[in-house]
């Protein structure tokens, strides 16, 4: 009867050790996975940061560039101004040059034919001592009417809604629940949805990025604004490219399968000024 109960402390003990054991390897695989997700979440942000310091030096080389042209052009038009002004000038002072030579031309034909008139009168009636001076003709200008000036277009306002989701589906994942016990919290949401099933760019904007990335698959970035950035994340497919300019609808790939998603479907984040927001304030679904 001893030996019996040896025997099942015996096995009691070896069952614990295995629980243990099996405890010690899941932790450290939780361990592992952690540290993998964090790893890939850094380049995800490494890419974002990049891009938008990239933009941001493409942003001021267009307004220097912009700048530039308002100058040159502002620098033309004054040129063309006062070279507009100096011919205006000088075809005064040659009007008023041939106005006076006219003129004095005019008077000395009027005091000739006044003398001539005078002396044949003299002879004739010395009492005619007057003779009437024709009128004299006053030259006006023309009125030149000013051309009037086109209206300037009026700015468009631009309007602000709320954007559909990229593909329909279920969401399998929401932003901030935590992805592994313990671990990172996601930064994003994810749809179940089949694969190949199109995405949709959610807005109008310019593809930053588009290719694979570790942990992602294949994704694609799209600026949507200034400091807003639209990423879809495990694509089976991607049918943008870098600088091109996507409307809203516009299908950027197309759902990829499993990966760390475990299930087919689409990641999805937004981020503003490089931080991730709750893609469900800009969506709906």
């Amino acid at each position: 009867q001893v030996g019996a109960q040896e025997q099942t402390l015996q096995q009691q003990r070896q069952h614990q050790a295995a629980l243990e054991n099996q405890l010690a390897n899941r932790i450290a695989a939780d361990k592992t996975k952690i540290s993998e997700l964090q790893a890939n979440a850094n380049i995800l942000d490494g890419l974002v940061g990049r891009l938008l310091v990239q933009f941001r030096h493409q942003e001021e080389v267009a307004r220097a560039k912009a700048a530039a042209a308002a100058a040159a052009e502002a620098q033309r038009k004054v040129e063309a101004e006062a070279a507009a002004r100096r011919a205006v000038a000088i075809a005064a002072r040659r009007q008023a040059v041939e106005q006076r030579r006219l003129a004095q031309k005019k008077q000395a034909e009027q005091r000739v034919r006044r003398e001539r008139e005078t002396a044949r009168a003299q002879q004739v009636q010395r009492a005619a001592n007057a003779q009437k001076q024709p009128p004299t003709t006053v030259v006006r200008p023309p009125v030149i009417a000013a051309a009037p000036t086109p209206a300037l277009p009026a700015t468009p306002i631009v309007g602000h809604g709320n954007y559909p989701a990229p593909v329909s589906g279920p969401i399998s994942a929401r932003f901030g629940a935590p992805r592994v016990t313990g671990g990172l919290d996601w930064q994003g949401i994810t749809f179940q949805a089949a694969v190949g099933t199109p995405v949709r760019a959610i807005a109008p904007g310019m593809v930053l990025y588009a290719g694979p990335l570790r942990g992602y698959g294949q994704i694609v970035i799209v600026q949507i604004a200034h400091s807003l950035l639209a990423i879809y994340g495990h694509l089976g497919a991607t049918l943008v490219h870098v600088g091109e300019q996507v409307s809203a609808g516009r299908q950027v790939g197309s759902v990829g399968s499993g990966g760390e998603l475990g299930n087919d479907g689409l990641y999805f984040e937004m981020r503003n000024a490089g931080h991730p927001v709750n893609p469900l304030y800009y969506i709906h679904n």
